[in-house]
Order: C-alpha cells, then sequence, then structure tokens
C-alpha cells in the first residue's frame, strides 16, 4: 500500500500588502508632484511672457523719453534763434 502525506505551505504576504501600499502612496505622491511642476512651469512661462512685454515696454518709454529731450533741445534752439532775430529788430521779449 501506498502512503499519502500531505504537505501544507503558508506564505506571509504581509511584507508585500505593506510595500504596495507604499508604493501606491508614492506613485500617488508622484502624480501631485507632477502636476504641482507642471502649474510652475506654466506660470514661470507666463511671467516670462509678462516680464519680456514689460521690458519691450520699458524700452519703448525710454526711446519715447529720449525723442521728447531732442525735442526739447531744438525747441530751445529754435527760442534761442528767435530772441536773437527778435534783438536784432529791437524788439522785446518778456517772458512770465
Amino acid at each position: 500500500m501506498a502512503d499519502v502525506a500531505t504537505l501544507g505551505v503558508g506564505v506571509d504576504t504581509s511584507n508585500l500588502r505593506a510595500a504596495t501600499s507604499y508604493l501606491d502612496a508614492w506613485a500617488a505622491t508622484a502624480m501631485r508632484t507632477e502636476k504641482a511642476i507642471g502649474a510652475a512651469a506654466r506660470a514661470m512661462g507666463i511671467l516670462s511672457d509678462n516680464s519680456r512685454l514689460s521690458g519691450s515696454s520699458i524700452s519703448k518709454i525710454g526711446a519715447g523719453i529720449v525723442d521728447l529731450g531732442t525735442a526739447f533741445a531744438k525747441t530751445i534752439g529754435k527760442s534761442t534763434q528767435l530772441v536773437v532775430s527778435l534783438k536784432e529788430l529791437r524788439i522785446t521779449v518778456t517772458v512770465h
């Protein structure tokens, strides 16, 4: 007669379950981090665009100030020429 034996095998999977739980939490954190980085990148892009536009505007203002200064200098020069011409005609000009 043949002997029959039964072998029982038990496997403790508690560490595997804990590791799976840890990896799930890590994946969720990674997804939130990815979203936050995407939002930060978009915000930096907007900031960069605004800075570029501001810089362009400031450059235009500076050029306008230079043009204004040039126009004032020409006006002063023409005014001086007018005063000299009027003096030659013996006309007195008083500015109040």
